[in-house]
């Protein structure tokens, strides 16, 4: 990365030698950044190939049982649940391979102020596309209520109560998901986080 915008930021101080100490140490902090950053996104690309292996399998096995199967014990809502997992997982890795390839592909080398804003954005704790990440977790929710209430959900209970028990279990889940993701992320992002919004109010100033 050049450090000239951050030289030229600094010309308004008078001192020759001021100007030289805060460059010196604005860049020193900003390059130790950027190698924790690049070993930060190293490890993400390592988790998402890995994770997209997975989704890749589980892919091709609930097109091939739920959906070409022609096995006549497969009845309406076997079908309707397989298609709506299979649409859920292909949706996540859709997504997370896009976030994959602008991980692999992302460039360190350029304007200053221009990286500072581009890593803030994208170490913030969010839900990246929230409307198709939602619509995904809306279909598994369809799909494991078609499974369980129709395989394993005894009638004499009431199928509204079946519905509710197995929405409440699944967000249940999603909570304890959501807290992990916070919790992995204020250790591996949020310090890191703290230093790019650092930086970028130094050099905004």
């Amino acid at each position: 990365m050049e450090f000239i915008e951050i030289q030229e930021k600094l010309h308004t101080v008078k001192s020759p030698d001021l100007i030289t100490n805060n460059v010196s140490t604005m860049k020193q902090t900003t390059e130790s950044f950027i190698e924790k950053l690049k070993k930060q996104d190293i490890k993400d690309r390592r988790f998402a190939k890995g994770t997209l292996r997975m989704f890749y399998i589980y892919i091709v096995f609930m097109f091939l049982l739920f959906i070409v199967n022609p096995d006549p014990d497969l009845v309406l809502y076997h079908r309707i649940g397989g298609a709506s997992l299979f649409t859920a997982v292909l949706i996540f890795a859709i997504l997370l391979r896009k976030r994959y390839l602008a991980s692999k592909n992302r460039s360190y080398d350029i304007d200053t102020l221009s990286f500072f804003e581009e890593t803030e954005e994208r170490l913030v704790f969010k839900i990246e596309n929230p409307w198709i990440f939602v619509s995904a977790l809306i279909l598994i929710c369809i799909g494991e209520n078609l499974f369980v209430i129709n395989r394993y959900w005894n009638p004499e209970w009431g199928t509204v109560n079946g519905v509710i028990f197995v929405t409440s279990l699944y967000f249940l889940l999603l909570f304890f998901g959501f807290l992990f993701a916070r919790r992995s992320w204020k250790k591996d992002k949020e310090p890191l986080y703290k230093i790019i919004k650092n930086l970028k109010t130094e050099f905004t100033k």
